[in-house]
């Protein structure tokens, strides 16, 4: 049984949909606070991608399915439901916070279930930090986010080559779309514009036939 990847995006394309950005990351981190979404790190901590808590907890439970673990793992389930994600709702946690935490909520061993959790893919080692400490994970999408951020050169350069050959460097956001899936991704081509709108690379106006796409760096 593979484990499901849950839908989440790149904090940046929010910021096509939400244009005002201090509105944005205002609204994003009182969900994050409020443990309705979990803000995620990407791999070296440039970025953040962004998931609904719900969907975060669907695809720890898909882990444990195809981990197989049974009783144990839906232990740990709840108790990362009912104790960890409500109570560190930030990117990262120690690791004595984390065992404090558990312990509390009666969750057991401590050590055990985070040794799950990091199988899983809900934790990984925060080795950047000052003291013994986990990063939040991305169940079953790690190699998504590491695809998405190893890959987005090549990819932002199919995308930004359909602009180059238009006239001007522009094109109707509709005729960019109608082209289907870029050849280098696995994801939609709207996924990619509205990363590389939210990353500065293209802008984005309203004509009169539509949505117009086009370079940032033309004149």
């Amino acid at each position: 049984m593979q484990t499901r990847v849950p839908p989440f995006a790149m904090v940046s394309q929010l910021y096509t949909i939400v244009m005002d950005r201090t509105k944005a990351d205002r609204e994003l981190e009182e969900l994050r606070v409020g443990n309705k979404v979990r803000v995620l790190r990407t791999l070296g901590g440039a970025e953040r991608a962004v998931c609904f808590t719900t969907d975060f907890l669907a695809a720890a439970e898909s882990a444990a399915q195809a981990d197989g673990s049974g009783t144990d793992g839906a232990s740990v389930i709840a108790a990362l439901r009912d104790t960890i994600l409500p109570a560190f709702t930030g990117t990262a946690v120690t690791r004595a916070a984390l065992l404090a935490a558990l312990e509390e909520g009666g969750a057991g061993s401590g050590l055990k279930s985070i040794d799950v959790l990091l199988g899983w893919g809900v934790l990984t080692a925060h080795t950047l930090a000052q003291e013994p400490s986990f990063a939040f994970g991305l169940p079953g999408g790690g190699l998504a986010l590491r695809a998405v951020t190893e890959g987005r050169k090549v990819r932002e350069s199919e995308l930004l080559a359909l602009l180059q050959r238009r006239w001007h460097g522009e094109a109707l956001e509709k005729e960019v779309l109608r082209q289907g899936r870029l050849r280098s991704s696995p994801l939609g081509t709207l996924w990619h514009v509205r990363d590389a709108l939210g990353r500065g690379l293209v802008t984005r106006r309203v004509s009169t036939v539509g949505a117009v796409l086009r370079l940032a760096n033309r004149p």
